[in-house]
């Protein structure tokens, strides 16, 4: 009889990283799948479960254990070990997280996936001193002390690596979803760079010295409803940055405005599946080695006086999404107090943005795309949706699995243009 040779079964960590919109903020209920019993997406039993631990104002953590149910009642922490699958947690919520690893164990050879959240609502990338609690950083504290949310972030990703491997199973991929910015919409450019990429560093050194290769999912925060102010906020502008410093385990997800709010700023469940699918197409493309590359606004140029020409780097061509009229100039915009105006906006090609103006472009001159401050007097129009928003996208769509008749697709994210006077070109992101 020859020797079995079985490969070892692979294992997948699956972690958020950001504010409340990372996975953090309940939205539900969660749908009645049948891709969401599968029990071998596991969570963490300890504080509230998926969501992670509750911090007292001192920083403590507050003891409690997550919330599991089966048949209607709730499991006692005696029925529960360290890790237990998220078909059987908090039915009141949807999270993008269990519907990524439910597709991700159906479309690769993962045999098990460990899902946690590692963010707080409110809280900057490096913290400023508050009268409600000490922690208000996801990197540092106020006091320049590494934050408990990061620290949780690395030592729970071991955890889980040891309890897939004391189990047989190899733990070698981790991937990270990064949703934040609402926190640091008024924070320098510079200095939130500056701050995502020492915590991206550090969380890397630690994971890798565990035998874990983290990769990281970017996204472009969605902003606010028309309820509050909107979405140019510095932090998304600084999203673009950091997508083309070109990290070599980073790639860009897309910009989060076409999804739908639950309320002034808070995505909702329908929104929250349609992110986590989007998660798992990334996920799958990437680990199939045929990459991940959404639209992204390269260069400017004048063609004319009164034309601006942007190139926008992507795989497949532009298209205008069917709800055009949703957005004025298909999300194009100039500051409410500049005198002159756009004309009309098309595409030129098939990465080519063509935006006409009614006079001479004199500078200085602000031209936005998904990048909007509600200000007084302006019409509603974001009806439920991120207020700064935009019709263009590429023509790579997929099916929803969870959510019939519904489409993903590649959105261009939200950007400015700053055009001196004199100016006629200029980069928007480094390539």
């Amino acid at each position: 009889m020859q020797p079995s040779h079985r490969v070892p079964d692979r294992s997948l960590l699956l972690l958020t990283y950001g504010q409340s919109n990372a996975d953090g903020f309940i939205a539900g209920p969660r749908p009645d799948a049948a891709l969401l019993a599968d029990r071998r997406v596991l969570t963490t039993t300890r504080g509230t479960g998926l969501r992670g631990p509750a911090y007292l104002p001192d920083g403590s953590v507050k003891d409690a254990v997550g919330m599991f149910h089966r048949d209607g009642k709730r499991l006692s922490a005696a029925d529960l070990g360290t890790f237990h699958p998220l078909a059987e947690h908090d039915h009141r919520n949807c999270s993008l997280l269990h519907v990524a690893g439910s597709i991700l164990l159906d479309r690769l050879s993962y045999d098990r996936v460990y899902a946690r959240v590692f963010a707080r609502g409110g809280a900057r990338l490096v913290g400023k001193p508050a009268p409600n609690g000490v922690v208000t950083g996801i990197y540092r504290l106020a006091d320049g002390s590494l934050s408990p949310i990061l620290e949780d972030l690395c030592a729970s990703a071991q955890e889980m690596a040891s309890h897939a491997r004391a189990d047989g199973y190899i733990a070698e991929d981790a991937y990270i979803l990064f949703i934040h910015g609402e926190a640091d919409r008024t924070t320098p450019r510079q200095d939130y760079l500056a701050a995502f990429f020492e915590a991206k560093s550090y969380v890397d050194d630690r994971l890798a010295a565990c035998g874990l290769r983290p990769k990281w999912l970017l996204t472009q925060s969605a902003g606010t409803g028309a309820e509050a102010n909107g979405n140019d906020w510095l932090s998304r502008q600084a999203c673009l940055d950091i997508a083309g410093a070109a990290a070599d385990n980073l790639e860009f997800l897309g910009p989060l405005y076409p999804y739908p709010l639950i309320d002034s700023v808070h995505h909702d469940a329908a929104a929250k599946m349609l992110i986590g699918e989007l998660a798992a197409h990334a996920i799958e493309s990437l680990e199939s080695g045929l990459g991940w590359n959404p639209p992204m606004p390269m260069r400017w140029w004048c063609a004319t006086e009164s034309e601006v020409m942007i190139e926008v780097g992507c795989d497949d061509p532009l298209a205008i999404h069917p709800h055009a009229d949703k957005f004025e100039n298909l999300g194009f915009s100039l500051h409410s107090r500049e005198k002159n105006r756009i004309l009309g906006v098309e595409l030129a090609g098939d990465r080519v943005i063509k935006v006409a103006l009614e006079g001479p472009i004199k500078g200085p001159l602000r031209l936005d795309y998904a990048f909007r401050r509600r200000e007084a007097g302006m019409r509603d129009i974001s009806s439920g949706f991120p207020f700064g928003g935009g019709s263009i996208r590429t023509t790579w769509a997929a099916d929803s699995v969870l959510l019939p008749g519904q489409r993903m697709f590649m959105w261009l994210p939200g950007f400015r243009i700053e055009i001196a006077n004199g100016q006629t070109s200029g980069t928007i992101v480094e390539p």
